[in-house]
């Protein structure tokens, strides 16, 4: 699930991505999210946004995670004047202990749609 918020000046504020990443140590085991991309952004004009972030984390138990994530996303209006976000998502996350890689969890390209909000709903 994805949503965009955008400024008065048309320009993105917030884009948010709730996902669920496959695994590949545990076939059954994901990595379950929300990714937050927040100015500063790499690029942002009132129709395309693009931004890549790398975001390092410990964890409860003493692990650490790395993760890299990246948006590319164009604003789309139709006939009735409804903006519409569109784009794709990736993420990669790496899950490691005392220097030794447990598991890396990935998603590839995802495509996803959102209609765009001028203000942010709660819980944003």
């Amino acid at each position: 699930m994805a949503t965009v918020v955008t400024g008065a000046d048309g320009l993105v504020t917030r884009v948010r991505i709730s996902y669920s990443a496959p695994c590949r140590a545990g076939r059954e085991y994901r990595f379950p999210n929300v990714f937050r991309f927040e100015p500063p952004l790499d690029a942002s004009t009132v129709d395309d946004v693009k931004d890549a972030v790398t975001v390092r984390q410990r964890l409860k138990g003493g692990g650490r995670s790395r993760q890299t994530a990246s948006i590319v996303a164009h604003r789309t209006v139709d006939a009735a004047g409804v903006e519409t976000w569109s784009g794709t998502f990736k993420t990669r996350i790496v899950l490691s202990r005392s220097g030794k890689r447990l598991d890396t969890c990935e998603l590839k390209r995802v495509k996803w749609v959102a209609q765009t909000s001028t203000t942010a709903p709660s819980g944003f």
